[in-house]
Order: structure tokens, then C-alpha cells, then sequence
């Protein structure tokens, strides 16, 4: 299936149709947990090649896990940029940052140099 022929990329080993830009490393822990993105940006079930269909929370709750490292890792081969929030600086005194609580923000290496408009 694809909804874009601009979209499809080569099958990996598996035969998969993969997220264009991604690779089996990429998608490791969502394929340990028996998903992958297709190359048309669904979810996708290994097993039954079917669209991901939520059935019970702890799955959810384990696959959101995955989906998250899934996209921080695209984020960083597109070569953005990283920070957490809250920054250090707005903190009271002798508090770090709890990494597990942090927000991530992407940006481009030229975002200070951006034009308004």
C-alpha cells in the first residue's frame, strides 16, 4: 500500500515498506514491540499489516514510549538541533533538571538567524 509513489523506498530485508528516511535501527524498538511506520506515515502491525488500533492501555503506554525515541531519532538525522525545558537558568538554585520531565524542543541551526515575516 502506499499513497504516494514519491513516498515508497526500497523494502528492507523483512520486505517492509518503511518510513522514507528510516531504517530498521531507526524503528528497532517499535519493531521489538511488533509495529513499524510504513512509508505512508501509518502505524503498522507486523503481524497483520494492519493500522495500529489502540487495545489496551499498557500497550499504548509502551508503544508511545517507542513511537517518542522513534521520532527524537528522525529529528536528529534531519540534523536539528536540540534543548529541554525548563531551562537551567529559570530554575531555583541548586535544582537539575529532571530528564524524565523535560520537554524537547527541535530546531534549525539557523533559527537565531531567521527573518521574521
Amino acid at each position: 500500500i502506499s499513497l504516494n509513489q514519491d513516498s515508497i523506498m526500497e523494502s528492507d530485508e523483512s520486505g517492509l515498506d518503511l518510513l522514507p528516511g528510516s531504517d530498521m535501527n531507526d524503528q528497532g524498538e517499535l519493531r521489538k514491540r511488533g509495529y513499524y511506520y510504513h512509508s505512508t506515515g501509518l502505524l503498522i502491525n507486523v503481524e497483520t499489516q494492519k493500522q495500529y488500533i489502540m487495545a489496551s492501555q499498557k500497550e499504548y503506554e509502551g508503544l508511545a514510549e517507542s513511537v517518542m525515541e522513534f521520532i527524537q531519532k528522525m529529528m536528529m538525522k534531519r540534523n536539528l538541533k536540540t534543548m529541554l525545558l525548563p531551562f537551567k537558568k529559570d530554575l531555583p538554585n541548586n535544582v537539575d533538571i529532571d530528564i524524565e520531565m523535560a520537554t524537547h524542543i527541535y530546531y534549525t541551526k539557523g533559527i537565531y538567524k531567521s527573518k521574521k515575516g
